[in-house]
């Protein structure tokens, strides 16, 4: 682990009673809080599930060269405990992506104007074929409009 992020220690395991635990921490080198301690922590939490599939938890702090949590009034700057199902795989969000996308595909209109005015010319185009007792059309395209309008002038 200390090889893939830098000032990450070694993982270390330990079984607890939500399920086994994976412990690497982060040595926190200047300033505390000011280089984004919180992402890095979180980050390690990542890559600690991601390279041990049987753990159920991944643990991490930000620790002071003497080695205790780093914080300010008592309270940590950033110790993380973060269960499997809190951090899902970067795979699944893109999964979800890929279906959403899939989906507006299938559903969507395929121009804006389509989308804008189809519903419309599909209400226009039901009275197209409508037809009057003789059996002519009486659509504004239908050969009895014109017989019609022709019979009135």
């Amino acid at each position: 682990m200390s090889h893939e992020i830098a000032w990450a220690t070694e993982p270390t395991f330990e079984e607890s009673p939500d399920g086994r635990v994976i412990r690497c921490d982060y040595n926190e080198i200047g300033i505390p809080g000011e280089d984004g301690t919180h992402d890095k922590v979180v980050r390690i939490c990542e890559v600690a599930l991601a390279l041990s599939p049987r753990s159920d938890i991944a643990a991490s702090a930000a620790r002071a060269p003497n080695g205790e949590v780093v914080g300010f009034g008592g309270l940590p700057l950033a110790e993380k405990q973060i269960p499997r199902a809190n951090l899902p795989a970067a795979a699944l969000p893109e999964w979800n992506r890929r279906w959403r996308d899939a989906i507006a595909i299938r559903v969507a209109a395929p121009t804006y104007p389509g989308a804008a005015f189809g519903p419309l010319a599909q209400q226009r185009g039901a009275g197209d074929d409508v037809r009057d007792q003789r059996g002519e059309s009486r659509g504004r395209a239908g050969r009895g409009a014109e017989a019609t309008h022709r019979g009135r002038s």
